[in-house]
């Protein structure tokens, strides 16, 4: 596969002979490999245009899904400074003009048919799976092109600050949504996967990074009328919609240097207040099987007993997540085992369904009721027959399941 990638990015460079001399000189100063290919190609690339190109490197080697050229177009020229966001950025002169930088690096990804897709809204990739081998490699950290030396750390902080710049530009613009946002612009890219970027390097993320995070939560409709991640079907605006507060998105989203700051900072006043699809923070961090998350709220007085939401309680999002560990955080601080209501009715039907043994067995030594009724299966043992899991259907017969 390499040796055809390689004949190719040859011809590539062939292409722009125009006299039988030129080739013949050419052929002669050809690269030997892939590797001396994209080094010559990276080492031609202008000055002006350096950062640009590895800024869109970094973006087409770990975005969570492919920009459109028009996106990336926007995503490249926000300034990457950690400590500046919403600033209002430069455009490019001409997003096509990314192509013509490093034409054999970026190719568009294959569409079923051209004539429905405007060029800006064609999606890009790197052109081969070599390209981000060797950006990755120490090959190229210890060369004489280390400038495009990329990581996926620093690619998620990059672009995570360019999300976050992005959104709080638009917050700063004060601008009210009439309709939703097309899917193929940036702003839409920035409210659906900020969170990831951030969350994958939270730990080591500088703190003007986690402090705009926590400024975007605490936006609330600003992002979440963009893209809501507690409701990811719902893209149309309403008028009716009620948002829940920061503290529960960053539990919901296992954003645990948000949390603190929002509790420490204390933006998060009640932590037991209702709202969302899984009616309150703990409930939404259980229901995501965020153990960290989990704690913390529940050493800053989150009640693990409050109702609602879509599991009735934390304790059965937490079975239901098959979260041996958030289960048992929150028995330790007094959740009842047997509270009923929420789609299973209790925890010890989720985790049957759910098809987690061991946790059915620690709900059954803290003594949860194996006859329970109520949810959406009747009982644990239904769960469980239902979910196809014979040894919990066994071991709840054995705890005499009727």
């Amino acid at each position: 596969m390499f040796r055809f990638r390689w004949v190719d990015c040859q011809l590539r460079i062939l292409e722009g002979c125009i006299t039988p001399n030129a080739v013949r000189a050419a052929l002669r100063e050809l690269p030997r490999d892939l590797d001396s290919i994209y080094l010559r190609i990276l080492d031609t690339i202008p000055e002006r245009q350096r950062q640009y190109v590895r800024r869109a490197m970094n973006w087409l080697a770990f975005s969570a899904e492919p920009l459109t050229l028009g996106q990336l177009a926007e995503a490249i020229v926000i300034e990457y400074d950690v400590n500046k966001y919403g600033e209002d950025p430069e455009t490019l002169f001409d997003p096509e003009s990314l192509m013509s930088i490093c034409p054999s690096l970026i190719s568009f990804e294959e569409v079923r048919d051209d004539k429905y897709f405007s060029l800006e809204s064609r999606r890009l990739r790197l052109a081969h799976s070599s390209v981000k081998e060797y950006l990755i490699s120490e090959r190229i950290a210890q060369g004489p092109c280390a400038y495009y030396h990329i990581s996926e750390d620093k690619a998620n902080l990059l672009m995570g600050h360019a999300c976050l710049s992005r959104i709080l530009q638009h917050s700063a613009q004060g601008i009210i949504l009439e309709k939703k946002i097309e899917e193929t612009s940036f702003l839409y890219h920035s409210a659906r996967y900020w969170f990831r970027y951030i969350g994958a390097i939270e730990d080591t993320a500088p703190t003007p990074v986690s402090d705009a995070a926590s400024k975007v939560l605490k936006l609330g409709q600003c992002w979440l009328d963009i893209y809501d991640p507690d409701q990811p079907p719902q893209r149309a605006l309403s008028g009716t919609r009620v948002y829940s507060s920061a503290i529960y998105y960053s539990s919901l989203l296992n954003l645990v240097t948000c949390c603190k700051l929002l509790l420490y900072r204390g933006d998060a006043v009640n932590l037991n207040s209702r709202g969302g699809q899984y009616g309150n923070a703990l409930q939404a961090a259980a229901a995501a099987g965020n153990e960290s998350v989990v704690q913390l709220l529940l050493e800053h007085g989150a009640e693990a007993n409050a109702e609602g939401g879509d599991y009735g309680n934390a304790l059965q999002a937490g079975a239901r997540a098959g979260s041996e560990r958030v289960v048992c955080l929150l028995l330790e601080r007094g959740a009842d085992v047997n509270a009923q209501g929420g789609f299973y009715g209790n925890a010890l039907q989720a985790a049957a369904q759910g098809g987690n043994e061991s946790l059915v067995h620690l709900l059954l030594e803290r003594r949860a009721e194996v006859n329970s009724h109520g949810g959406q299966y009747g009982n644990a043992l239904q769960a469980a027959a239902q979910a196809g899991n014979e040894s919990i259907f066994r071991l709840l017969l054995e705890c005499g399941a009727e």
